[in-house]
């Protein structure tokens, strides 16, 4: 019985893991639409829009990255702690990669304020 149910609750923390990824996937899709649809609602022409994108993006793209990471770490970690084992300290490095990106965005962000 114990192990049908720790299988039960591995697989459940797969779905868990897989449906997160999904949805922050479409949601970064919807956002690069909102934005792109901003721009060219204030006139932007298409050379500026692919500066936009090319410049101010990048912090951005790495603050989604890094929660992305963070997100699929804590689930993992999460969800393999209460199956039982040491499997939850893998989730320690996307974690720590989520730190990273989150720290890249942040220092991006910070010098393109300090620009203009």
């Amino acid at each position: 019985m114990d192990q049908a149910l720790i299988m039960a609750a591995g697989l459940v923390g797969l779905a868990l893991v897989l449906a997160a990824t999904v949805y922050t996937i479409g949601w970064i899709k919807v956002e690069q639409q909102k934005t792109l649809r901003t721009l060219l609602e204030r006139g932007g022409s298409a050379d500026m829009l692919f500066a936009e994108m090319l410049h101010a993006g990048r912090a951005a793209a790495d603050r989604r990255r890094g929660w992305l990471f963070v997100a699929i770490g804590l689930a993992w970690s999460v969800t393999t702690f209460f199956i039982g084992g040491i499997g939850w300290i893998f989730g320690a490095l996307p974690v720590a990669l989520g730190v990273v990106f989150l720290l890249l965005g942040k220092s991006d962000g910070s010098a393109d304020a300090n620009r203009g």
